[in-house]
């Protein structure tokens, strides 16, 4: 617990190998395995026959570099209006397999976004379908909050998990111990959700496992580093002290790291772990 991790998405045809390598570099010992890129897609092993080879060489590669994965992410959308039956059918494979592949990357979470066009009850099922596959991997399904977008408006609105009410009713609705919550700090703080990330993370307690933390203009989902944006972090680390956080630091900052020469990426990772530094001692002073 208190680890310092993050986001692996590919930016630049970086190969998962030298994001490792870059991120041992400058401090990290842990990551987040992306399974998807920026748009939800997936676009890591999992679309591949042979997936369970390819994360089986992944997983000697970081143990090599002695890099634990703490947690992974899942593509998305699986289920949409508009998608054709055959189409959901393929994303649940996917879906499927980011699990296997979590469990032999030795993850302890894999983050799960919730179907954002359908109600709890809906969700509640979805995810009681993937539960027996969590069982049978040993690895925990971390759903995250999420949101939608009032074109009209200009803000965020209403999805499953886009509040700290909606988040807690599907996890009762869910009731197994395989089904926690990650807090996206970000997301919890867009103009129109009418919640916060504090009121988030004390609504869950200790269902909260996992954060994904980034910064914003608490309007839109910017994904900043901590200090770039005007969310309170002083009042989030009181939160998570308050329920006695037992999980990791989990950066997403994704444009910091979407740069094009190594040495421009290795820079925003330090700042990025220096960042992770802060908060952890902030939090256990």
């Amino acid at each position: 617990m208190y680890r310092i991790s993050c986001h692996t998405l590919q930016f630049k045809n970086r190969s998962i190998y030298d994001i490792l390598t870059a991120m041992k570099e400058v401090g990290f010992d842990t990551y987040d395995f992306t399974m998807c890129n920026n748009d939800g897609c997936y676009d890591q092993f999992i679309d591949k026959r042979d997936y369970i080879k390819r994360a089986k060489t992944l997983r000697k590669f970081a143990d090599k570099l002695e890099m634990k994965c703490n947690q992974t992410h899942s593509p998305f959308p699986i289920e949409h209006p508009s998608f054709s039956k055959a189409k959901i059918q393929s994303q649940y494979k996917l879906l499927i397999r980011s699990l296997k592949v979590s469990s032999i990357l030795g993850a302890d979470y894999c983050v799960v976004h919730p179907l954002n066009d359908y109600d709890d009850e809906y969700n509640s099922a979805y995810f009681k379908k993937i539960l027996p596959f969590c069982h049978k991997f040993h690895i925990k399904v971390s759903i995250e909050n999420m949101w939608n977008w009032d074109e009209k408006n200009d803000h965020a609105c209403l999805a499953s998990c886009s509040n700290h009410k909606n988040f807690v009713h599907l996890l009762d609705l869910i009731n197994d111990d395989f089904a926690c919550a990650i807090v996206d700090i970000g997301h919890a703080e867009m103009k129109g959700l009418n919640t916060s990330a504090v009121e988030m993370i004390n609504s869950l307690g200790p269902r909260l496992k996992c954060l994904h933390i980034h910064d914003n203009d608490k309007h839109h989902d910017q994904h900043l580093l901590p200090g770039d944006g005007m969310i309170d972090f002083d009042e989030i680390i009181k939160a998570l002290k308050k329920i006695n956080y037992q999980g990791d630091f989990t950066f997403e900052t994704i444009p910091l790291l979407n740069v094009e020469s190594m040495d421009e990426f290795k820079k925003q990772l330090k700042r990025i772990y220096d960042c992770g530094l802060k908060l952890r001692k902030d939090f256990l002073s």
